[in-house]
């Protein structure tokens, strides 16, 4: 048996001076396990030993949350050691965990950027506009930041006066996405921890898909999705604020991938539901979208097509900056027409 995780405390920017220390364990072996020890140690101070109550069955986890808290209150990261002690297990290799929990600074800003590959020397992926139009339409023009994989600052890109970031790796730029990736993604979930929200999209020509990070989930390669979808019609991307969006939209192909693991299905194939073209997910105090969806210029109807991929970045654009801040998301009814009259105003 051994600590294969660390689920709480786990990084954001709201850490409080009494977080509860929960820890899930795997039983690697054949025989039902119960009544062992599990401890941790927080930066080298007293460890914490309780015994395991429950029972972790050959191959199945389980989780214990210590009596004792923590206080993780200033702002810097915390070093968790966490392991099991069994008297009878035959591989210690496999017992302990070490993970670094930080409590983060909050977003502040509202930067915004569109990052991509330099590959096409500066043209978008698919050598359309799409993606620039759509940030255009949100933010306004130049009012908003391009930048490219190879060239752009981690630094500067990922601190807290980035409130939204759009990276894409569609055609040919998937490789260097993923690359993108594998260098910085700690530094990437910590600032979607802080608040930041986070569009990641590829419809790859290339390769075979990549991890997205995030609590295992990632991008599955190839898999086209011609007709779409919502899996989960409530969500504010349909509503708008760019309108028509409608409830249905094709391509050839509308989606080159499709995204697996731990996330809310957004949109999904028509034909199978299981395969998830968009998705979301929480992840500390801020949220991040994944997509395998090829650019808005491909899809049809033109104008729904348009304006939901508007919709999915005005919805992320915007990032809780206050504890307490309600502000009206989009007009709802009524909608666009000809011989309008009085009419009530739903606004969400």
């Amino acid at each position: 048996i051994g600590v294969v995780d660390l689920t709480a405390p786990s990084s954001s920017p709201s850490l409080t001076a009494a977080e509860a220390v929960t820890v899930e364990i795997e039983n690697f072996g054949v025989n039902p396990q119960s009544g062992f020890t599990v401890a941790y140690q927080m930066d080298g101070g007293a460890v914490v030993t309780e015994t395991f109550a429950g029972t972790i069955n050959a191959g199945e986890t389980g989780f214990h949350t210590f009596a004792t808290t923590e206080d993780l209150s200033v702002d810097g990261d915390y070093v968790f050691t966490a392991w099991t002690a069994l008297g009878t297990d035959e591989d210690l290799s496999n017992d302990t965990l070490i993970t670094t929990v930080s409590n983060l600074l909050p977003i502040t800003g509202t930067d915004g950027y569109y990052i991509y590959s330099n590959t096409y020397g500066g043209a978008e992926p698919w050598f359309t506009t799409s993606g620039a139009e759509t940030m255009d339409a949100v933010y306004g023009p130049g009012e908003w930041n391009l930048d490219f994989f190879e060239t752009v600052d981690p630094d500067e890109l990922f601190s807290t006066s980035t409130c939204f970031i759009w990276l894409e790796g569609g055609d040919a730029m998937a490789v260097e996405m993923e690359n993108f990736l594998n260098a910085n993604m700690e530094a990437i979930e910590n600032w979607v921890a802080s608040g930041g929200h986070l569009f990641m999209n590829s419809a790859p020509n290339e390769d075979n898909g990549m991890d997205y990070g995030f609590g295992g989930v990632a991008l599955f390669y190839p898999y086209f999705t011609n007709n779409a979808i919502p899996g989960d019609p409530s969500h504010p991307i349909f509503d708008g604020p760019f309108t028509p969006v409608g409830s249905f939209w094709s391509g050839f192909s509308f989606g080159h991938a499709t995204v697996t693991g731990d996330a809310d299905p957004i949109i999904v194939d028509e034909f199978d539901e299981t395969r998830v073209v968009l998705a979301e997910k929480n992840w500390g105090a801020g949220s991040v979208m994944f997509g395998g969806m090829t650019p808005f210029a491909f899809h049809s109807p033109i104008t729904e097509a348009t304006n939901l991929r508007y919709n999915i970045v005005s919805y992320l654009a915007a990032c809780t900056l206050a504890d307490i801040d309600a502000g009206v998301a989009t007009i709802i009814e009524p909608n666009d027409g000809c011989g309008l009259e009085t009419a009530t105003v739903i606004a969400k």
